[in-house]
């Protein structure tokens, strides 16, 4: 009887080592947020410069960039929940062609950073 127990018991904590040992580790915290700020299609945007600032709704952590490609911007940031807030001044062209500089703002009060690249958009509010 004590054999036959011993033997189970061997034979379960074989099972739970093996079953442990084929879950999927997830070391991947880390994403690339590209942040883009929707402009009207009557403008033409020649030049876009500022400064994005994404918080992490759950810790505070606050990652910024200041380098936008055309009017996105990309930040590496801990996989999450944020908030986007964006400042700055566009350079652009209107259907006449005539040029305007303007400061803007965007914002967004929840976004979520978890795809490999995380992909956010926020619209242009011209000040």
């Amino acid at each position: 009887m004590r054999k036959n127990i011993l033997g189970i018991l061997l034979l379960i904590l074989f099972l739970l080592n093996i079953l442990s040992a084929c879950h999927d580790d997830n070391d991947d915290y880390t994403t690339s947020a590209n942040i883009t700020i929707s402009v009207p299609d009557s403008i033409n945007v020649e030049k876009m410069q500022g400064t994005v600032t994404v918080v992490n709704l759950n810790n505070k952590q606050s990652y910024s960039s200041s380098e936008f490609n055309g009017t996105s911007t990309l930040i590496d940031v801990m996989r999450g929940s944020y908030s986007i807030n964006v400042n700055g001044t566009v350079l652009y062209h209107d259907k006449q062609n005539i040029k305007h500089t303007k400061s803007f703002r965007a914002a967004s009060s929840y976004s979520e950073f978890l795809d490999h690249p995380a992909k956010a958009s926020v619209n242009i509010i011209f000040m």
